[in-house]
């Protein structure tokens, strides 16, 4: 199977992305969260359920996280320009992760646009949720969820 390629990052580039996807960019689901968080962040995110993350940090040091409602998925972001790449969640020892689609390099048709309430979601219908639709396969972030 041939992967596309998506770009993106930060916007001081201390976090780097390549998002490898197993189908065309145009037909990946954008979602935005209608939580507090997610709102107050104007973050509409995306992912591949068989596609790969794969990340690059020039200084761990100035990576943040954020935990919010459940507290079972971080939200990265660069504590020098304070952009939010991705958020990961680490579920049965795996790292899953959805993209940020307001950090790639190249823009996605924001017409598909699909708003989600997921605020009163259970911590278990979230691991759920997040173990079939975000990206399975995360490489770069080994150290920080050792």
């Amino acid at each position: 199977m041939t992967m596309k390629l998506l770009t993106g990052g930060c916007h001081c580039c201390n976090i780097e992305y390549q998002f490898h996807l197993s189908v065309a960019a145009e037909v990946l689901p954008l979602r935005a969260c209608t939580c507090s968080y997610c709102t107050a962040q104007s973050a509409v995110y995306t992912s591949d359920h068989n596609g790969h993350l794969a990340v690059s940090v020039k200084d761990e040091k100035l990576i943040g996280r954020y935990q919010f409602a459940s507290k079972v998925a971080d939200f990265i972001f660069c504590q020098t320009c304070g952009v939010m790449p991705f958020v990961i969640a680490k579920i049965n020892g795996q790292l899953y992760a959805v993209i940020n689609i307001n950090t790639l390099d190249s823009s996605l048709n924001r017409a598909q646009i699909t708003h989600v309430e997921l605020s009163n979601e259970t911590v278990t219908a979230g691991q759920q949720r997040r173990s079939q639709i975000w990206i399975p396969s995360v490489t770069g972030l080994e150290r920080l969820y050792a």
